[in-house]
């Protein structure tokens, strides 16, 4: 997915995070897995998905994002490498909502799909 909807292809990456989301009224589970990748290839490209752009880890314009982004990034992106789990849950979809209906982000010793506690 790096690739269709950037032009980089990750050659060094590790995976930091699980995430499952939900939006009230549809039963699916949308789960998300968060790599950090310190080494690529390619050249940055812009699609339908993103308009890349290079931004401060302290300057995230968290206004234009996902409203649960701003819950979950400080986990990511610590000074030391560390791992997290996480779920959140939305209101029926609509572009540009804000809300979050209730969330739990919490970091972990490290990542196994068979202990983590799917909602």
């Amino acid at each position: 997915e790096l690739q269709e909807e950037s032009g980089l292809v990750a050659e060094e990456y590790v995976r930091r995070g699980i995430m499952v989301f939900k939006f009230k009224g549809n039963q699916q589970l949308y789960a998300v897995h968060v790599y950090e990748v310190t080494k690529w290839t390619g050249e940055v490209q812009e699609s339908e998905e993103m308009e890349p752009r290079w931004w401060r880890s302290d300057q995230f314009p968290f206004d234009l994002m996902w409203p649960d982004d701003e819950l979950w990034f400080p986990l990511c992106f610590q000074p030391r490498a560390a791992f997290f789990t996480g779920f959140a849950a939305f209101p029926p979809y609509e572009p540009g909502c804000r809300v979050v209906l209730g969330h739990r982000f919490e970091e972990v010793e490290g990542l196994d799909d068979n202990g983590f506690e799917w909602p």
